[in-house]
């Protein structure tokens, strides 16, 4: 059972990951927009800030889609769904007291039935439902404007927000810190992140188109 949570939290923390190599050259991009603006290679980059923008929209919904009783998915709900359904065989004796040192800073736990696991799930669950309105506005924009290409206009829409973005990227994180701090060692089920590489890299791209 553990191995089977390891293997989705491992292949949970390499979409975050990927989340993260789409907001580094967004934001990168961003920080130098009016000297880019200037450059004779503003249209391009402003095209690959959007195409980002659609995958890093991609990538967020991924992490809060539901469970699918047809196929495989990573996703929160889903792991709360394992979690749920394999409560006697994840529960073990230093659960509570992990969940107690990862919580006290983020709010007491509130225990229901007795059980740890119920009690996670409880708080994330009620975490996502918390989200619901920015969840749907962020899936709306995925089904009808970028995974779909349906005859909607892009006005027609709610708006969508970098912060609303940053607050379900959050959610996210705190969810993957969770798992990994309260079933696992702290360095424990991991994805080995090169994020360093990443802005190193954008920041190198950056410098060579406005100093060239």
């Amino acid at each position: 059972m553990y191995k089977k949570l390891k293997d989705l939290l491992t292949y949970y923390k390499q979409n975050i990951y990927e989340l993260d190599e789409c907001i580094i050259p967004i934001e990168k991009i961003a920080e130098k927009s009016n000297e880019i603006n200037v450059t004779s290679h503003s249209l391009i980059l402003a095209r690959i800030q959007n195409m980002l923008i659609d995958q890093l929209i991609l990538n967020l919904c991924k992490l809060f889609d539901s469970p699918s009783d047809k196929y495989p998915t990573v996703s929160i709900p889903s792991i709360l769904r394992y979690l749920n359904d394999n409560e006697g065989d994840l529960t073990k004796p230093d659960l509570k007291e992990r969940s107690e040192v990862f919580f006290q800073d983020k709010g007491s736990l509130t225990i229901l039935e007795d059980s740890i696991i119920k009690s996670i799930c409880s708080r994330y669950k009620q975490e996502i439902d918390d989200k619901e309105g920015i969840l749907k506005r962020f899936k709306d924009r995925r089904d009808k404007n970028i995974a779909h290409n349906e005859a909607v206009e892009l006005d027609k829409l709610e708006e969508i927000s970098w912060k609303d973005a940053m607050e379900l990227k959050s959610l996210a994180e705190e969810f993957k810190d969770c798992v990994n701090y309260c079933f696992f060692d702290k360095g424990g089920s991991g994805y080995i992140s090169d994020l360093g590489s990443v802005k190193e890299s954008m920041k190198t791209l950056i410098q060579a188109i406005l100093y060239k």
